[in-house]
């Protein structure tokens, strides 16, 4: 399975409420699997060391963690 997410530097900090709200997505069929996905990425963001390895991440995308962290 490939799953392609948009570029870490397209992301910015700061706005109000939660940064991603699943419900307002098109294509509700796909709800229940964006759900697993998402609460994966934010499990996956308590270990630093393999997000790092399981992303991909460069050393000057360590902050990246953090935001998955937050994705909701």
């Amino acid at each position: 399975m490939l799953i392609l997410l948009p570029p870490s530097e397209t992301k910015s900090d700061g706005g109000s409420g939660a940064p991603l709200d699943l419900d307002r997505l098109s294509l509700p069929s796909l709800l229940p699997l964006r759900r697993t996905l998402a609460d994966a990425l934010v499990r996956l963001s308590d270990d630093v060391d393999a997000s790092i390895t399981a992303l991909g991440l460069g050393p000057t995308q360590v902050d990246e963690i953090e935001r998955n962290a937050r994705l909701f």
